[in-house]
């Protein structure tokens, strides 16, 4: 026992360090990373007072998680604009994750080799591959820290009772909603503690322990769970209303009460079998709406209801499985489907906080089953090296499908069935390789398996206006706005129809009706400020430029079309500090490097002029820059 209380924390370090060293590899995924990080310009900023503004205002995303949002703000302003750093951060919260839960097996009871057994089961599983290697779930192990530490808090609250402790318990659970609202349950969750684990209720206790030695009755432990419970009911409204502002809900109309109960039976047991055997994992599992499958609901039924029974049934004698399964099923309510949010049935991170009771109940069953049958010491540790070696392994090769966006879609592809979203951002990557029409036909298979979508149309559409076939093009736009009137991309992609068909004033006016739906979005900014430039509305092109350049100052193309039409205004030194960040953005662009030349040599700049031709004409030697370019000429 020695050895394990010596090695344990530095050998979950290390078995956590080696199981999502790849990580640090990834890039950045195109799903919901170009809305949390890639594209959202308050967070390209860094920390600022306009991001905490938009961290305690904003619902983008169909949540309201300020504290989420302040922590990839700090990453940029730590690390830069690097996939590496967030995923460094994300490692490391998981890191003390494992830790905390490690520290709170202890103090509910555990040996330190229990201890270990349970932190390393969730250091390495499988399922938590997706909180922690995808960027955007960066909201999944920043509240389960804070749910750890609540935890933790609570504990030593109960054997200390005082109004600080219990202040400090509140104050962590209200930081943990501000990361997820994942952690509403966690008022309910510590009733399971209070009864099953610390056996603080007087009218309930197992039949192998006396009670502990401070108890309250039933009615009390519930009473002086209220000031949570407010809480929690406030941070349940404001996820409401995020929601529905990001019109995340999926109606009953589409997606009834039944079919919801179904999938919530199904994906229970769903999640119970890939924790014993974690294969076949990926990003998307796609909801068939309205469906139910009745042979599978029926088993899935059956066995709930048999596993619920048998815990019940030795809930006396073994608190800690009714505490496991109860704490299993209440966590994974709020992600149950219940609420239909999103088109997945189930999600690989949906396990991250529900594994943490169902592997307290694990650990302790074990130990349980060791002791009965007294099993040696060899043995135990060959079983548990073993079983951590397979998960370990399983781990580093779902890291590793996170590196990119094709391979997690290909694998998403090939792993589940007629998914729908997995050809519609395969599609999306092909756009951007310019493979047109690969990324149309992807866009019609998605749309053969989910119709109505208007994400698939406007990437149809887009393939269509590349190739300049512009009443396709046109189709598919306004029949993503049948279905979306605010959708952002059939608004564009309907505005570039108009401007490539000769119609400039309708381009102009849906792109100001995007902006009124989408007012803050530096893209539709940029868009219109390019347009009115080739209309010669040079005060208006300017006005929205820089506009863009104040709200996202990394946005390269801003700076440069800003800077293109200035030197034809012969506004000479405002369009050398305007190309100038943009050199500093992209220092390989030739166009940029080539401006500055002549505007220098136009102002008559003899050591500057020469300097940036023998950049231009160095990098003329490099591959074509795939940054899109900005039209117009400039004025010397």
């Amino acid at each position: 026992m020695s050895n394990v209380r010596q090695f344990a924390i530095p050998a979950l370090i290390l078995l956590t360090l080696i199981s999502y060293a790849g990580t640090f590899q990834n890039q950045f995924v195109n799903f919901d990373d170009d809305r949390y990080v890639t594209q959202n310009d308050i967070v390209l900023k860094g920390l600022s007072f306009d991001g905490l503004q938009y961290a305690f205002t904003t619902t983008r995303t169909g949540n309201w998680i300020p504290l989420t949002w302040l922590s990839l703000q700090l990453d940029v302003s730590l690390f830069g604009r690097s996939a590496v750093g967030f995923h460094a951060t994300n490692l490391l919260l998981h890191l003390a994750n494992v830790l905390l839960f490690f520290v709170l097996l202890q103090r509910l009871g555990g040996t330190v080799g229990m201890a270990f057994l349970g932190g390393a089961l969730f250091a390495v599983h499988p399922l938590h591959v997706e909180s922690v290697a995808w960027l955007s779930e960066r909201k999944d192990v920043l509240s389960t820290l804070f749910l750890l530490l609540t935890m933790l808090q609570y504990v030593q609250y109960t054997k200390q009772p005082d109004w600080r402790r219990f202040a400090a318990v509140l104050s962590l659970l209200a930081l943990g909603l501000l990361a997820k609202p994942m952690l509403v349950t966690l008022p309910v969750l510590l009733l399971l503690v209070d009864v099953l684990i610390l056996r603080r209720c007087r009218n309930w206790s197992p039949a192998t322990d006396e009670p502990a030695a401070r108890t309250l009755s039933l009615t009390k432990l519930i009473l002086e769970k209220i000031p949570l419970l407010l809480v929690v009911v406030v941070m349940s409204g404001v996820t409401m209303f995020a929601q529905k502002s990001d019109l995340a809900f999926v109606s009953y109309s589409i997606h009834p009460v039944g079919a919801r109960v179904a999938n919530a039976l199904c994906s229970v047991v769903w999640y119970l079998q890939k924790t014993v055997v974690p294969t076949g994992l990926c990003i998307f599992y796609p909801l068939e709406y309205g469906m139910i499958d009745w042979p599978r609901t029926i088993v899935s039924a059956v066995i709930l209801a048999t596993i619920t029974a048998l815990v019940l049934w030795q809930s006396r004698r073994r608190p800690w499985l009714l505490f496991g399964w109860g704490w299993f099923l209440i966590s994974l309510l709020p992600v149950s489907g219940l609420l239909q949010v999103g088109g997945q049935a189930r999600a690989d991170r949906f396990t991250y906080v529900p594994h943490l009771g169902l592997f307290l109940a694990i650990v302790w069953q074990s130990a349980e089953l060791v002791r009965r049958f007294q099993v040696p010491r060899v043995w135990q540790s060959s079983m548990v090296g073993l079983c951590l070696l397979v998960l370990s392994g399983l781990t580093v090769r779902q890291v590793g499908i996170w590196n990119d966006s094709v391979t997690l879609w290909t694998h998403a592809n090939q792993t589940a069935p007629d998914n729908w979203m997995a050809r519609l951002y395969l599609g999306i990557e092909k756009l951007r390789e310019k493979d047109w029409n690969t990324a149309r036909d992807l866009a019609q298979q998605s749309l053969q398996i989910r119709p109505y979508n208007a994400d698939a149309l406007a990437l149809a559409g887009k393939a269509d206006l590349q190739q300049q076939r512009w009443e396709s093009a046109r189709q598919c736009f306004l029949q993503g706005l049948e279905i979306n009137p605010k959708h952002r991309d059939s608004l564009i992609g309907l505005a570039a129809v108009c401007h490539g068909t000769n119609r400039p004033r309708d381009a102009e006016r849906l792109l100001r009706l995007a902006l009124e739906f989408h007012p803050r979005d530096s893209f539709l900014q940029l868009q219109l400020g390019l347009l009115y430039g080739e209309l010669g509305n040079l005060d208006a092109a300017l006005q929205e430029l820089q506009r863009v350049t104040r709200e996202a100052p990394q946005q390269f193309l801003a700076w440069k079309a800003a800077g293109q039409l200035l030197a034809q205004a012969d506004r000479i030194d405002e369009a050398i500090d305007h190309f100038h960040q943009a050199y500093l953005l992209v220092p390989e662009d030739v166009d940029v490097l080539t401006a500055l030349e002549r505007l220098h040599e136009f102002r008559g700049d003899d050591e500057l002029a020469p300097y940036y031709r023998e950049l231009a004409r160095k990098q003329t030697r490099l591959p074509a820059t795939t940054i899109q370019q900005t039209s117009g000429t400039l004025r010397r």
